[in-house]
């Protein structure tokens, strides 16, 4: 089924099949195209042109690179296993993969598809995020750490402990100004919305809403396809 995400410099909205194998293409809302892609295409990363989609295989070696405007997919052996998650360097000629079955971060040459270098991240690497500043690459492992790479030098500079085997990662810069108001409660001035935790999670999750006014409060749940799923909330909300 749908998994990853991503769009190109066209606004074209691409989407890996698992099942089918297949990139799926979404233009205006519409299925205009289906790609072949490499097995079990999973994780999609786009060039910092836009021009370029990269797809990581999880089953095989395979880096597939789509021309956007050409709709082509051409396809580069890794010579690994398999690879989950793939992020693409935004001023650099570099792609990230981890190569979830051989234990490694995956440094390639995005114009070339050349592994630079292989570094091993703990049992079974999953997800993947570049600091703000592009200088660490954060790496997950289902051996509950979180490794720290050095984009430079591809050195590992540290590992935090993480529960749970975590897989997706972000990581988003800090707020400049924190301030704090005492004797009194401050009341949230703008909605939020709180990411799902567990998550992954089976059969319930929990996330916090958070509005700034009072008003409507309405949560739909959508997949990858943009088709609405089901309704959580739809009642009014004070802040």
């Amino acid at each position: 089924g749908p998994y990853g995400v991503a769009t190109s410099a066209s606004d074209r909205i691409y989407v890996t099949d698992l099942n089918a194998d297949e990139i799926i293409i979404f233009e205006g809302g519409q299925v205009t195209t289906r790609l072949r892609g490499p097995s079990q295409p999973r994780t999609l990363a786009r060039s910092a042109d836009g021009e370029t989609i990269y797809v990581s295989s999880f089953n095989s070696g395979l880096l597939g690179r789509i021309d956007d405007a050409a709709g082509t997919v051409a396809t580069t052996d890794l010579g690994a296993l398999g690879t989950f998650a793939v992020v693409a360097h935004p001023t650099r000629d570099l792609l990230y993969l981890t190569a979830h079955l051989d234990d490694q971060l995956l440094v390639v040459e995005a114009s070339t598809g050349s592994v630079v270098e292989r570094v091993d991240v703990g049992n079974d690497p999953r997800g993947l995020s570049l600091s703000p500043d592009n200088r660490r690459l954060y790496v997950t492992s289902t051996s509950d750490e979180i490794y720290i790479v050095d984009t430079e030098t591809n050195q590992i500079l540290g590992v935090y402990p993480a529960a749970g085997g975590p897989r997706g990662i972000v990581i988003v810069e800090s707020p400049e100004d924190i301030s704090t108001v005492v004797g009194e409660s401050p009341q949230p001035t703008a909605w939020a919305l709180s990411a799902a935790f567990p998550n992954p999670f089976n059969p319930e999750t929990q996330l916090e809403i958070v509005v700034g006014e009072g008003g409507e409060a309405r949560l739909d749940v959508y997949n990858a396809l943009g088709q609405r799923l089901r309704t959580l909330l739809s009642n009014p909300a004070l802040p």
